[in-house]
């Protein structure tokens, strides 16, 4: 792994995706995925040390991406601020732009999506921030 490795935190309900998703990421040399079950252990772990670009899920009941973004956003103890959100959804509408927008998720891909694809987003994202 690379010294230098850029931080994804991933926070999806269904633990077959987040397995797939993680692994995909993880196959990147110049990424450090860190998989996260609820949005307290992401927000725990986000106040101890910096996250580069979370993914998290539109449709997580418990943890849902407008949430977890508000939550984020607006909390002044996380190690490092400066980090982009995207957020997987089944489907795309008015609400939901108009609900990203306001949470300040960086980006929305609908789902199905092709994991690689969610590489090649993720490393878009992450080439701009350097």
């Amino acid at each position: 792994m690379a010294e230098d490795a850029q931080i994804v935190a991933v926070l999806v309900p269904n633990p077959a995706l987040g397995s797939i998703l993680s692994m995909v990421l993880a196959s990147t040399p110049s990424l450090r995925v860190e998989a996260f079950e609820s949005r307290a252990a992401l927000v725990a772990h986000m106040r101890q040390a910096p996250v580069d670009l979370v993914v998290c899920d539109f449709d997580d009941a418990e943890a849902g991406a407008h949430d977890v973004a508000l939550v984020l956003r607006a909390d002044i103890a996380l190690h490092g601020r400066g980090f982009e959100i995207i957020a997987l959804t089944s489907s795309v509408d008015g609400d939901s732009r108009r609900r990203a927008a306001e949470a300040g998720i960086d980006e929305v891909i609908v789902k199905p999506m092709s994991p690689k694809y969610l590489l090649e987003r993720v490393q878009s994202r992450l080439a701009r921030r350097r």
